[in-house]
């Protein structure tokens, strides 16, 4: 693909992130209780201070608070840009959530009950079918078609806003502060730009699910930043966060703040290391050495050879620049020695 289809690509990507933001309701700004997991309100076309949900529920915040209007099948007079919109809820619930078929216009709900106007009781039919419907003649299941529905991008649902917020909490929200580490202020105040990297960034790699890594690319960084951060395999993540350990600083004893992989055996008074190769199911005990550090350096030889492995494994599967930053990947006693 060439440079301006991608810049392109990218544009047109970010416009739809915004356009699909600004229709979804932020539900922790405006402190309404969610009735179900699902549950999402949208703008109401047309109008600048009504939200419809698909489980058929009215806010407002004419008055600069959140009102929720009556539940359950009722008529509606809404404020509107430009008029006043006489409507239903029925209706404002299909025109919504419902993807429309060409020549149905009337709404029929599945279980009869025009109270429960949640979107997947609801389903566009024509006259005729409409007609044969009430009658019985017909079940909505005969009618040969699915009702589809009109898909919405929220913070809950959309991959990348779950990423950025995972990282979010990771950097801030813990009682212990994840490594130190800390987003750019361009991510930490604008997911938007989050989601614009992730999709750019983003490739396939066997359905394996894929992560984001902040120092694989530059070892010891602490920023997450698109220029310093790369999308890697959740085994390639997994690998790597078991090559970090850090100095606890807790233990009287220095025997209990070993290097990565070191062990101590009390019995014989010596050290060794351990190793879980991948693609093995059984760990593997190294040779037995009279300091840490001589057990570390057996272990880092091991530890490194895996790494090439795995790198090579994925060299046809990941960008050249995480193939490259695994070769030159060096396994450290701890974390702290990166920096």
């Amino acid at each position: 693909m060439d440079k301006t289809k991608k810049l392109e690509q990218r544009k047109e990507f970010k416009e739809y992130l915004s356009i699909a933001d600004k229709r979804v309701l932020d539900i922790r700004a405006s402190g309404i209780e969610l009735i179900a997991n699902d549950e999402i309100f949208v703008l109401v076309n047309g109008t600048n201070n009504y939200w419809i949900s698909n489980h058929g529920r009215m806010v407002n915040n004419l008055r600069n608070n959140f009102h929720m209007h009556k539940t359950g099948y009722a008529h509606y007079t809404l404020s509107g840009v430009d008029k006043k919109i006489e409507t239903y809820t029925d209706k404002l619930v299909a025109e919504h959530f419902l993807e429309r078929p060409d020549k149905c216009n009337k709404i029929w709900y599945i279980d009869r009950d025009k109270n429960n106007c949640y979107y997947r009781n609801l389903v566009w039919v024509n006259n005729e079918e409409y007609i044969d419907l009430e009658r019985g003649i017909v079940l909505v299941e005969e009618l040969g078609r699915q009702q589809e529905y009109i898909p919405y991008i929220t913070l809950k649902s959309n991959t990348a806003y779950s990423i950025w917020n995972g990282i979010y909490i990771r950097c801030y929200k813990q009682d212990d502060v994840y490594d130190g580490s800390f987003m750019c202020d361009l991510w930490r105040y604008n997911k938007d730009s989050f989601a614009e990297w992730w999709s750019s960034e983003y490739y396939e790699c066997d359905g394996e699910s894929m992560a984001v890594d902040k120092d694989l690319l530059f070892q010891g960084n602490k920023e997450y930043a698109p220029d310093k951060c790369c999308i890697i395999p959740q085994t390639l993540n997994t690998m790597l966060s078991n090559c970090k350990k850090h100095r606890t600083g807790k233990w009287k004893n220095a025997k209990m703040d070993l290097p990565l992989g070191v062990r101590y055996d009390r019995r014989i008074k010596m050290y060794y290391g351990e190793i879980k190769p991948y693609g093995h199911d059984e760990v593997i005990q190294l040779s037995y050495w009279d300091t840490p550090e001589e057990a570390f350096v057996e272990y880092k030889r091991h530890k490194q050879a895996d790494i090439l492995i795995m790198a090579d494994k994925y060299k046809n599967k990941v960008p050249k620049k995480v193939y490259d930053a695994l070769l030159r990947f060096e396994v450290r006693p701890y974390v702290e020695d990166w920096e």
